[in-house]
């Protein structure tokens, strides 16, 4: 099974537009590392499949000429642009799309594109909302990525770490009190305003972290914490909205959380109990050994190579 990887167009017209775009995001700060690094980590682990004899070949952006029938566009509304107008062509013959690519507004959203043969949703409750848009749809596989092992925490303040990334000032400003008046010391990261090792860097010294952020498709912060065996109190709404759009889901700000990683709860009300009934239990949570048995960045590259595979032969 050969296939290619494609994460930027190829024509010249479409290549200037991407980099562009990605240029102005990086002037505006809004350049993130975790999409990168997946496709990174796809890169190492393919190759080490590969030399295992498991698949038989696959490239990354070649010359056109160099396209495999089998296409995996990871991220990049222009580069699916582009592999749909190949897959037209009859240069492709099964496209695959991981839609961190768009937020689909309709079943006419480009996602739902006819030429794309299978959807990756990277959570249940995104592929519920997709169906909600499109009831019939049938071409759509979960599939979450991961991040890399970087080891345990040393755990060596005990401290609080708060990931701050979408949340209304009064709950922020109410943690922050709570934690000061119990003279419990913490530490801040905002959402853009970090270097990766600033991240890693802080997740290697705290003992928990406290998660703000309204809703997540899946989101690799929060596995790169219970990789390095942090659990988590989180913030959880219940809902995703997104201009005119909403979706309900009992685990919409942490799609993959379980009773191994920590906790949820869901405003000022709940806090001061929940706080108190997540730090009784710190020593007994184990999100390392969750993260160990679902989200290595060889069983998520399995997991993708199945897919690819098995929707290929269908």
């Amino acid at each position: 099974m050969n296939f290619t990887i494609l994460t930027q167009p190829l024509s010249w017209k479409e290549k200037l537009i991407y980099q562009f775009k990605k240029y102005i995001k990086y002037v505006l700060g809004k350049n993130t590392y975790w999409p990168n690094s997946v496709i990174q980590s796809i890169i190492w682990w393919l190759s080490d499949i590969q030399d295992e004899g498991e698949t038989n070949g696959y490239n990354i952006n070649p010359e056109e000429r160099g396209v495999y029938p089998i296409v995996f566009v990871p991220n990049g509304i222009e580069t699916l642009r582009y592999a749909l107008n190949l897959k037209k062509q009859w240069k492709i013959k099964h496209l695959i799309a991981w839609p961190n690519i768009s937020v689909p507004k309709d079943k006419n959203d480009i996602c739902f594109h006819p030429e794309i043969d299978t959807i990756i949703a990277p959570s249940r409750w995104t592929e519920n909302y997709f169906l909600s848009l499109n009831p019939w749809e049938t071409r759509i596989q979960i599939w979450a990525s991961w991040v890399d092992d970087r080891g345990q925490s040393n755990k060596k303040e005990c401290s609080i770490l708060i990931y701050k990334k979408n949340c209304p000032e009064e709950l922020f400003e109410y943690i922050t009190r709570f934690l000061t008046i119990r003279n419990m010391p913490y530490t801040l990261i905002g959402y853009g305003d970090f270097k990766k090792e600033d991240y890693l860097e802080e997740l290697n010294s705290c003992q928990a972290m406290i998660y703000l952020q309204e809703s997540e498709s899946q989101w690799l912060a929060l596995h790169e914490a219970w990789m390095a065996d942090i659990p988590t109190l989180i913030w959880n709404r219940w809902y995703w909205e997104y201009q005119v759009m909403e979706w309900k889901d009992e685990k919409i700000s942490a799609p993959y959380l379980t009773a191994e990683c920590g906790l949820f709860f869901q405003g000022l009300d709940e806090f001061d109990a929940k706080f108190a009934e997540f730090t009784s239990q710190l020593t007994n949570y184990s999100p390392r050994k969750y993260s160990l048995e679902h989200f290595t960045n060889e069983i998520a590259t399995r997991k993708l190579l199945h897919i690819i595979q098995t929707t290929w032969t269908k």
